[in-house]
This record gives structure tokens, sequence and C-alpha cells, in this order.
């Protein structure tokens, strides 16, 4: 399996890191967990069903469903999630999980 957690990086508002003269590459893996939580199912082209869509969490009260949806959707990219616990209002308070 190649190495997912290495790669091009994106800065906080998404566009690439471009550092002497070209592109940055590092860790990726706290972007990588951010855009599958961020995009939803039919977001990307070319993988229709990945992605959790947490912002479609908003007012909804199964937090042990989206917690699933969540696992479900990191594991779908090979992450091992440790640890993953959610507030009662959806506030996503920690994330462990690796390649």
């Amino acid at each position: 399996m190649r190495n997912k957690r290495y790669g091009i990086q994106i800065d906080d508002s998404g566009d690439l890191v471009v550092a002497d003269g070209g592109l940055s590459m590092g860790d990726t893996l706290a972007q990588n967990e951010f855009l599958l939580l961020a995009s939803g199912p039919g977001d990307l082209k070319e993988s229709p069903l990945m992605g959790a869509g947490i912002s479609d969490m908003v007012g909804d009260h199964d937090m042990t469903g989206w917690k699933r949806r969540i696992i479900d959707a990191l594991k779908d990219d090979g992450l091992r999630v440790r640890s993953l616990e959610l507030a009662a209002d959806g506030t996503l308070t920690r994330l462990e999980a690796d390649y």
C-alpha cells in the first residue's frame, strides 16, 4: 500500500502550498482527515461514495449514526480509527486515526 500519509500539502483555505518554487510535500494526515469529513458522497467524481458529509450533521441528534458514518468514511480510505468522540451538539471533540 502506498504511503497515504505523505503527499502534496494544502493550506487552511484549500490552496496548494508552494515552497522553493515547487509544491510542498509532507505529512498529509490531518488534511486527509479533514477532506474525508468535509466531503460527502457525490462530491468526488472518482470516488462517488467517499466522504462523511458532516455538514449534514447540523440539527441531527443521532450522534451514534454519525459516529458510525465518520468511522466508515475514514476506514474506506484506509485509516484505522483508534478514538472518536462527538459531543451531544455534534462537535468533534476527539479524533485519533492513522494509516
